[in-house]
């Protein structure tokens, strides 16, 4: 519902920021946009407050707040930090490590599986010059 009002807004920024978001459960909302040149944009919605802002073009790992506490974030931004260190950002090791970034609890493994929820899909979309792909993985 969210997402199809913000696409058909005028000004993205102005939407997020006047949205009607009563009975909405909270959510993070990352949004590239190459309009004119490569904006990184997140909006979250805590419950009580909406939060907007543009980001650094930089590597970032969102952990949902519903689904993770505090230690089990850390612990996610650990391995994120950990495997840019080492170096292979290509498309293959991007995908590497969503599949199998952790320590091998599949609660808390990038690739989460829980009783009643967990990792469904991975969706890739790569950007080169004017070209892009969009890669699906059901699960």
């Amino acid at each position: 519902m969210i997402v199809k009002e913000l696409l058909i807004a005028e000004n993205f920024e102005s939407a997020c920021k006047s949205i009607n978001l009563d009975l909405i459960e909270p959510f993070t909302l990352v949004v590239v946009s190459w309009e004119r040149k490569l904006c990184l944009f997140e909006f979250v919605w805590d419950g009580d407050q909406r939060h907007f802002r543009q980001m650094d073009l930089k590597p970032v790992i969102w952990s949902s707040s519903t689904l993770y506490d505090e230690r089990m974030k850390q612990m996610r931004e650990h391995w994120f930090e950990h495997w840019l260190e080492e170096g292979d950002t290509s498309d293959e090791a991007v995908l590497d490590f969503h599949k199998n970034a952790g320590n091998g609890d599949s609660k808390t493994d990038i690739f989460m599986k829980r009783e009643k929820v967990g990792t469904v899909s991975i969706t890739q979309v790569i950007k080169i010059e004017n070209k892009v792909d969009m890669h699906y993985l059901p699960f």
